[in-house]
């Protein structure tokens, strides 16, 4: 039997993200399909010549939707960043410089790494599990 609570996300962690530590660094990554996420997203798909384009499958299309993911995670998804850097300098997280290396091939492992964490659930649960614990505790009392 599903135990419906097993479903349940903090929304404020979904929206303003958990810090995830990846090869020596923090991101601080919110849900894949948070609010601001799904807006732009189906901004960016629907949109002027987008939605033919995606309609119409092949490579152009292929390349359009690349676009949108990396748009996407850039701006809504991976929010900050900490301890990176590049030639020994910090880089400050900006959705533009965010843009840069998530479309950037050779930063792919990145990409991967923000999207698979935010398609976790689990990384999104924190409050919700002890408001469930709460609420369990308030009605055995009860």
């Amino acid at each position: 039997m599903l135990n419906i609570e097993s479903l349940a996300v903090d929304p404020k962690l979904a929206v303003e993200g958990t810090w995830a530590p990846f090869a020596g660094a923090k991101f601080l990554i919110a849900r894949y399909n948070n609010p601001a996420a799904e807006q732009l997203r189906n901004k960016l798909m629907l949109t002027g010549k987008n939605l033919e384009i995606l309609q119409a499958g092949g490579e152009e299309s292929n390349k359009l939707a690349e676009e949108i993911d990396v748009e996407v995670l850039a701006t809504t998804i991976l929010l900050d960043w900490r301890d990176v850097g590049e030639g020994g300098k910090a880089v400050k997280y900006s959705p533009e410089v965010g843009k840069k290396y998530l479309a950037d091939e050779r930063y792919r492992e990145l990409t991967k790494f923000v999207e698979s964490y935010s398609l976790s659930r689990g990384n999104y649960r924190e409050k919700a599990e002890e408001e469930s614990v709460k609420t369990v505790k308030a009605t055995a009392a009860s």
